[in-house]
């Protein structure tokens, strides 16, 4: 088994568990709005890693650029930084800063958008843009003669300051979600200092330190090199993707059989062990195969 695939399947296998643990967030009590948030979060990341493997299944690795869909599709798992942060706003209990006030005008109170729908907002208009700018390839060609092609010019400026456009955007984003990770850390770690109930201070403890390492390695594979054009090794960027669905979700994981985290049911709690159990048991046998192939 070459380096390639025993990425390729890792990615895959803790990207399923990933889902599989979300779902089961999910399926326990949908009403619940830290439910819904918990198992987003965990549905985004795990998409992440699936995309991690599919760009390192055999055949992919020596290919210089990804096919389009797989490009746009790479854009949805940043949604898991503004889910991030709005759980880490509403848990253990709703921060005062996600009460949006309503505007009232002659005694009408007018609609205004949530704190949820201000949080992904940046996020949408991201995704689209970068949809809209890969599958849409507009050529103009102008005529040589005429009134017309006195516009020449000014397309072509206009071409230099799109494109200048969109390379500031793509790394002004990059930073925007390091910026929203840090400042979920932030929360996080505020959460656990503000709490006094033991259990609830256990459960904010492991979710907190397990987030904060997931982030510090989903920026060292992804955010930084964005923010300061550099480019991690494919393998490197694989082994810490690796890293942070391991810490991050496995910290949820953790509070959910350790400390009773969002009240699941004991069956749910022993499929989610069982499950990352299995998921570990894959992964070290893979390990072993590949360095018995090795030799």
């Amino acid at each position: 088994m070459n380096s390639h695939l025993a990425l390729s399947t890792l990615n895959l296998g803790l990207g399923g568990l990933v889902f599989l643990l979300g779902l089961v967030i999910l399926r326990e009590n949908p009403q619940l709005r830290l439910n819904r948030l918990v198992a987003m979060m965990l549905f985004f990341g795990g998409f992440g890693a699936v995309l991690a493997g599919i760009a390192f299944l055999p055949g992919r690795a020596d290919q210089s650029a990804a096919p389009e869909l797989l490009q746009n599709m790479s854009y949805v798992w940043e949604f898991f930084f503004p889910t991030l942060f709005a759980f880490a706003s509403v848990f253990p209990e709703e921060r005062a800063f996600t009460q949006v006030p309503h505007p009232v005008i002659a005694g009408r109170r007018l609609w205004a958008p949530g704190f949820t729908t201000l949080v992904f907002a940046p996020y949408v208009f991201h995704f689209v843009l970068m949809v809209l700018i890969t599958m849409w390839k507009p050529h103009l060609t102008l005529p040589t003669q005429g009134p017309l092609h006195l516009l020449s010019p000014l397309l072509q400026v206009a071409g230099v300051f799109g494109g200048l456009f969109l390379v500031f955007h793509q790394a002004l984003f990059s930073l925007v979600n390091l910026g929203v990770g840090l400042a979920t850390m932030a929360l996080l770690f505020n959460s656990w200092r503000r709490a006094k109930v033991p259990r609830l201070r256990r459960q904010l403890g492991a979710i907190a330190v397990g987030m904060s390492a997931s982030l510090v390695c989903y920026s060292i594979a992804t955010l930084v090199p964005g923010v300061f054009n550099f480019r991690v090794p494919d393998a490197w960027r694989a082994v810490l993707t690796i890293l942070a669905l391991t810490l991050g979700p496995g910290s949820i994981a953790y509070s959910i059989v350790r400390y009773k985290f969002l009240d699941l049911k004991l069956l749910a709690r022993r499929g989610i062990l069982y499950a990352l159990a299995s998921g570990l048991l894959v992964g070290v046998y893979l390990l072993v195969v590949g360095r018995l192939n090795h030799y």
